[in-house]
Order: C-alpha cells, then sequence, then structure tokens
C-alpha cells in the first residue's frame, strides 16, 4: 500500500514517538510509506534570541523530532500553516493523528486515499475548541484507537460501532531488564511535564508526602523541558532530554515509577519502566488501568488523591527484597505484549479490513 501519515507538528512526545515506530514498521513490510507534516513556524529575530539564551530553545523539538528521525521519508511543505491536498501525494491510506489533521484530510480528494484517524487520546483539553473535536470523532472516517476505553468512549458519546484497537506497544529492544534486585536507597521517578492533564501539583504533593514518611528516598526526573527553579525541589535528580537508552537506565536505577496524570490516550513512560523491571504508581487512565494489578506489579490510584499515591509509593519501597524482586518480575511480564512486530500486524490489519 502507499500510505501517507499527516501529523500536526513535528515533536518528541511519546504520541509522535508511537507514529514513527508504526511508520518504520509498516515501511519495513514493504509499504510505500510517507510522513507529511506542517512547516514550524518562521521565529522572529528577537523571540530566536530570546530562546537561544532561554533554557528551553524552540528548535529542540523540531531537530529531534520522532519522525524526522524515522527510517521513512519526511515531507514538509515550504508553506506555513496546515497540510493542504497539494502537499500530499495521491496514496491508497491517509491517515490523521491528531483531530486537527483529521479536518485536514476530510477535505482532500479520494485519491488521496481511504481517510483512517489514528487515536491516541480523546483530545477535548480546556485550551482547545471541544465541539471541533467531538466534530472529528463524528466524521465518517475509520477510526483506530491505542486503548480499550477510547473504543469505550467512541461507542458511548458517539455511537460509533467498528473502531479498529491497536495497543501501544513498549520498544523491547530498549526498555528491558534482567531479574533485579531493589537499590540501595529508595528511589522512586517521575516525567517532568507542565501539560494540564499530567498533574504536575499532584506529583509534588506526593513528593513532599511521601518524604514525610521516607526521609532518605532519592528522586529521579526527565523531560524534554529543563524546570524552572521553582519547578521542582532543589536535589531532584533532573535529566534534560535523555536519550531512549538513558531514559531506560533511569528507569532501572528506580524501586518504584509514579504517573499522577488525570487523563491518559495511554501513558507510555510507566509501561516503559515496568519493562525495565519497575514497578508503577498509576492514576486510574490510561493503558495503566487495563494492566496494573494493585499489589501484584503496581498499584492504582484516584487521579488527584496525593496521600493514596504516596502511600502506595512508600508501601513498594517497604516491601522485601523477595516482594520487591516477585512485583518487578510480574511488571516486566505484564508489559510483554503486544510486541512492536505484534502492534505493528494488527495496525496493517485494520488498514487491510478496512480497504
Amino acid at each position: 500500500m502507499r500510505i501517507t501519515f499527516v501529523v500536526p507538528l513535528l515533536e518528541v512526545s511519546g504520541g509522535a514517538r508511537i507514529i514513527a515506530g508504526h511508520a518504520e514498521r509498516l515501511a519495513a513490510r514493504g509499504h510505500e510509506v510517507l510522513v507529511v507534516a506542517p512547516r514550524p513556524r518562521r521565529i522572529m529575530l528577537k523571540e530566536r534570541i530570546t530562546t537561544l539564551l532561554s533554557r528551553n530553545p524552540r528548535y529542540i523539538a523540531s531537530k529531534h523530532a520522532h519522525v524526522a528521525l524515522a527510517n521513512v521519508p519526511l515531507h514538509v511543505p515550504r508553506h506555513f500553516g496546515p497540510i493542504r491536498e497539494g502537499d500530499v501525494p495521491d496514496a491508497d491510506v491517509i491517515i490523521a493523528t491528531w483531530w486537527e489533521t483529521a479536518e485536514w484530510i476530510w477535505k482532500m480528494a479520494p485519491s488521496k486515499g481511504a481517510k483512517f484517524h489514528f487515536i491516541q487520546h480523546y483530545e477535548a483539553f480546556s485550551n482547545i475548541p471541544n465541539d471541533r473535536v467531538d466534530a472529528v470523532w463524528r466524521l465518517p472516517i475509520a477510526k483506530i484507537a491505542i486503548a480499550q476505553w477510547l473504543i469505550e468512549l467512541g461507542r458511548e458519546k458517539f455511537r460509533i460501532e467498528d473502531m479498529a484497537l491497536v495497543p501501544n506497544s513498549v520498544d523491547h529492544q530498549i526498555f528491558r531488564s534482567a531479574p533485579r534486585a531493589k537499590g540501595d536507597r529508595p528511589t522512586v521517578g517521575f516525567l517532568f511535564h507542565k501539560a494540564e492533564f499530567k498533574d504536575l501539583s499532584t506529583t509534588l504533593a506526593v513528593v513532599q508526602r511521601l518524604r514525610e514518611v521516607r526521609p532518605e528516598v532519592r528522586l529521579i526526573s526527565f523531560g524534554a523541558v529543563r524546570p524552572n527553579p521553582q519547578d521542582l525541589p532543589s536535589d531532584v535528580e533532573f535529566h534534560h532530554f535523555p536519550s531512549q537508552e538513558q531514559i531506560a537506565n533511569i528507569y532501572r536505577r528506580c524501586d518504584a515509577w509514579l504517573s499522577t496524570s488525570i487523563s491518559e490516550g495511554f501513558n507510555l513512560p510507566p509501561l516503559e519502566a515496568m519493562a525495565c523491571g519497575t514497578p508503577a504508581v498509576c492514576g486510574k487512565t490510561g493503558r495503566p488501568l487495563e494492566i496494573i494489578r494493585a499489589g501484584v506489579n503496581g498499584d492504582l490510584v484516584e487521579p488527584g488523591d496525593a496521600a493514596s499515591f504516596a502511600n502506595a509509593l512508600a508501601a513498594i519501597l517497604s516491601l522485601s527484597d523477595a516482594a520487591w524482586r516477585s512485583m518487578s518480575e510480574a511488571a516486566i511480564h505484564s508489559v510483554a505484549h503486544p510486541t512492536w512486530e505484534e502492534s505493528s500486524t494488527l495496525f496493517e490489519q485494520a488498514l487491510t479490513r478496512t480497504l
């Protein structure tokens, strides 16, 4: 098949990494794959100087975007703004990867390919026009979702009876671990991200409560954006924009991973941590809600409940070496499937079945 992915921007998010992964693997299966992305907006000289002097220069996202580094062709039009019909080739399939890109491809001629919407979240965030998001869900476009809760949302809210389920895979070539023991010092890790749905304020409240009962705990975090001095406690070990291999090493240094998100399409980081043998304590949302079993491979907590998050982490840190190792091995086992090969097969089948 000739397959075109249309992405909303060049970025380094987990969702972008999944898109790049599917594009690469479909190409490896013999399909002709192209990714099309809008041109990053022009940065004026004053803004360029400001960002270069800041802790978070803007160019990082596009320079290191997952789709830009993927082993598939990338087309960025010369013009700014939304992708137009003339920006994409004739194809068998064209895939929107964000609510706004679904608006773009919906207007395109049938020659651009059968239209699909790859859904990684219900993107009705506070800063987005929710009526347009809902209108996109109602478009008669074939839909592929990454989690069961999105399938159920489509059925209950939009009366969509036929959505393909293609769960994301952890990259087991990078995120893996042999059976291991607890660290010499209790260590908890978390992702630093200021998106509203990641609920950083609850993360910080959990950290404060945890330190009241386990003052010796070490905290490790990473993120694509450097925190300002007031964003994190001064003794948090922070890694800015680490490589995938470095992220895996961070996971393996932790005895528990914390994710306080109040809403997630999938929530890949805690699953990657679990693949590295680290039990995860997560809010009841996204893929963790489907695979984490309390006391077996981690724990699930009501979003926003800082006390319960802290108690769950403290309980894991207090396990005996044998009990913690059992939980660690259960975490590895619970994310062993789907593999990328299995996920790619499901994605390909969703395309061919609709065609």
